[in-house]
């Protein structure tokens, strides 16, 4: 598990410290002397970038965690079924031949305290059956195994809802992005306009007043032919 740790603390490209309670905690030793020549700035940034990205993968590393238990969990109920399949089938041969001990099933029954004060009366079983014993084992590792299969389900889960924040985050993060661009854009336009404007204006009305110059004698010399 320890490999996969540092993989994914290479992939992540992240070299801030990690919380006490993160479970990559344990590397912040080679982490910190890169992590101090930083200044304020960058590191503030760097943090930044890295909650962006930290949730998802420690969501994953969850998971993994989650998935060895369960699959260390899956082996020893496995290994009690066995256990059990022996023992019950030891019994079935000693019960056909005759040879199974008859279960006792009084009890040793204690009484505490006085006929005056009578306590707690304590009972114990004096015998079980092997078997017995072994199913309560295998029920125990069974139990266990199906409740880690469960939590390892619910960190799946959180890991792919982390993925589906993070993609969100993308998302509107490029699309307020894209609007930007687009309002620099249309500023740069009218700032490059209004600057033709300037530079040209007096150009422009010499033009104007030369056409509209131009359009009085047209009609002037209409209305003599007319």
């Amino acid at each position: 598990m320890r490999v996969v740790f540092l993989l994914l603390l290479c992939l992540s490209g992240v070299f801030a410290p990690f919380p006490k309670q993160h479970q990559l905690n344990p590397f912040n030793p080679f982490i910190d002397p890169v992590w101090q020549t930083l200044d304020k700035e960058t590191k503030k940034s760097v943090y930044a970038n890295w909650l962006n990205y930290e949730p998802e993968k420690k969501a994953f590393i969850d998971y993994l965690e989650q998935a060895d238990r369960r699959k260390n969990a899956d082996k020893t109920a496995w290994s009690e079924a066995k256990q059990l399949f022996k023992e019950a089938s030891k019994e079935w041969v000693n019960a056909l031949k005759g040879n199974l001990p008859t279960p006792d099933r009084t009890a040793e029954v204690k009484v505490e305290g006085t006929r005056e004060k009578p306590g707690k009366v304590k009972t114990t079983t004096r015998y079980k059956l092997g078997s017995q014993l072994q199913w309560e084992n295998f029920m125990a590792a069974f139990q266990l195994a199906l409740h880690l299969r469960l939590a390892e389900k619910r960190a799946l889960y959180q890991y792919f809802l982390e993925h589906a924040r993070k993609m969100g985050n993308k998302k509107k993060s490029a699309e307020k992005q894209a609007k930007s661009d687009t309002q620099n854009l249309k500023d740069k336009v009218k700032g490059t306009y209004l600057k033709f404007l300037d530079k040209y204006k007096d150009k422009l009305y010499k033009v104007w007043v030369k056409a509209e110059s131009a359009k009085k004698d047209v009609e002037k010399e209409f209305k003599k032919y007319a």
